[in-house]
């Protein structure tokens, strides 16, 4: 299976829907809205790695460098992305 990185909001959203479970003890008519919520939540996640996995290769990086790094000069390192899905994607250096 290729890795998959669930970051710090995917956990949060969790914790937020086993605490809105315990709050469902005192408060039973919330249960059908907190079920929605977390379906919605686990829906949205599927959706998610089915747009990065589902087709084939959709994101592919490759990092080109030299054969050896200098130490007393800068070392160029060129990073090449490519996207292969319909959906506009972005990148943070």
């Amino acid at each position: 299976m290729k890795e998959l990185f669930l970051n710090r909001r995917f956990f949060m959203f969790l914790w937020g829907g086993v605490f809105a479970l315990l709050l469902t003890f005192v408060f039973p008519r919330v249960y059908p809205w907190v079920i929605w919520a977390l379906g919605c939540g686990g829906g949205l996640v599927v959706v998610d790695i089915t747009l990065l996995y589902g087709f084939g290769k959709a994101f592919g990086a490759q990092r080109i460098v030299g054969d050896k790094f200098s130490n007393g000069e800068e070392n160029p390192v060129r990073i090449r992305v490519e996207n292969s899905i319909l959906l506009r994607s972005g990148c943070v250096s």
